[in-house]
Parts: structure tokens; C-alpha cells; sequence
């Protein structure tokens, strides 16, 4: 259950970020740091 509240709020907190830096996730090297932005905090040690 925590990964999904996890996952939920990474998912809220990038759209809210990217929009409003209004970054376009077309672009490649974008949508690379998106994509490891709703990562964070997955892996544990």
C-alpha cells in the first residue's frame, strides 16, 4: 500500500512541477527526467 500512496504522490508532485515549468515531454532528454522523477524514492537500500 505504501508504494501505491508512494507512486501516486511522485506522479502528483511531477505533473505539478512540469506543468508548471510548462516543460514540453515531447522532447527526449525531458521525458528521461520525468520518467526518473516519478522513480524517487523506489529503491531502498
Amino acid at each position: 500500500m505504501m508504494y501505491i500512496k508512494m507512486m501516486h504522490m511522485n506522479t502528483s508532485f511531477t505533473n505539478r512541477i512540469f506543468t508548471s515549468l510548462d516543460l514540453d515531454l515531447s522532447d527526449r532528454k525531458i521525458k528521461r527526467i520525468y520518467n526518473q522523477s516519478l522513480n524517487f524514492g523506489k529503491l531502498r537500500a
